[in-house]
């Protein structure tokens, strides 16, 4: 009897072990994703996760501890704070009830090449422009993940993380995190002018470059990126009558997202490509075009399919 009842138990054990095995053979894969170079944290849930997320994971997986699905939502922690996915937003779990009262960190398709420019809006334009106009002037932007990223809630505090760098023959301010990357800029950008008159030219033309400034956007109640030191205005001293900012065109053009690329002052595409490297991306592919602006947002590359370089 012992012998007996032993072989079933032996036989039942087999069967569930079997069971469970095909489970997860067949579940596993959507529910968790194995430790690999892209997410080395184990067991991590993928079901249904944002490119956005994966994206953000691959360009800051230094600060992030852990993502996890809770209550119907992705849970980010870094760096021990937790943050709710909440559509792109990034906020703290006691936000996340108003989360309507904020607006998104901004997760979009950056174009490789320049977009085509719009002649004749339609009407799924014009909601874009009305949402995008609005939603300055209305919401804000909660900036914890950018303030744990670049250590700083206060002007005091992101001073503290604050050097100084010469970039292009300017005494320009950054983030000491990115500064090695402004350098890589500058330092491409310079040897290619050794050798392309179009590059040399654009780099003697520049009347400033202006990175860290402690203000919001324009027209906005959002922090600007300038705030943190991980963005750059880089302005002619006279840029010929064409147009660099869209706010600045609106005001006697109300189509000015129609003007073409040949009356807006621009770098050379090489100059872009070099900025895009390193994880900026340019303001001039925007449809509100500021021809002026580059922006630390790897995730957005990465995001578009791009690899980011890390400063030799």
């Amino acid at each position: 009897m012992c012998v007996i009842k032993k072989g079933k138990i032996i036989l039942c054990a087999v069967i569930l072990f079997s069971v469970f095995f095909v489970f997860c053979i067949v579940e596993g894969p959507e529910l968790y994703y194995e430790a690999t170079a892209d997410f080395p944290v184990k067991n991590m849930p993928v079901k249904n996760m944002p490119a956005e997320i994966k994206a953000l994971y691959k360009a800051y997986s230094s600060f992030i501890d852990e993502i996890k699905y809770v209550n119907d939502d992705w849970l980010i922690t870094v760096r021990g704070v937790e943050l709710f996915w909440a559509g792109g937003r990034l906020l703290p779990p006691e936000k996340k009830p108003y989360k309507y009262r904020y607006r998104s960190y901004g997760f979009y398709k950056y174009p490789y090449e320049l977009p085509e420019i719009v002649r004749e809006p339609d009407a799924q334009m014009l909601e874009r422009l009305s949402r995008f106009l609005d939603g300055r002037r209305t919401l804000e932007r909660d900036n914890t993940f950018l303030e744990i990223l670049y250590n700083g809630r206060s002007l005091e505090e992101i001073q503290r993380h604050i050097t100084r760098i010469t970039f292009l023959g300017f005494r320009v301010k950054v983030h000491e995190r990115i500064a090695d990357r402004f350098l890589a800029i500058d330092r491409e950008i310079r040897e290619l002018a050794l050798e392309n008159p179009e590059v040399e030219q654009f780099i003697s033309s520049l009347g400033s470059a202006s990175a860290f400034m402690w203000r919001n956007i324009r027209g906005s109640r959002t922090r600007s990126l300038h705030s943190f030191g991980i963005a750059i205005d880089i302005i002619p001293r006279n840029i010929g009558n064409k147009q660099i900012y869209w706010r600045w065109t609106s005001v006697y053009n109300e189509r000015w997202w129609s003007v073409p690329y040949s009356r807006r002052w621009m770098p050379p595409i090489e100059v872009i490509r070099i900025f895009e490297k390193y994880g900026f991306v340019w303001g001039g592919k925007w449809l509100a075009f500021d021809n002026m602006h580059f922006e630390y947002r790897p995730e957005i590359l990465i995001l578009a399919g791009r690899e980011v370089a890390v400063p030799p």
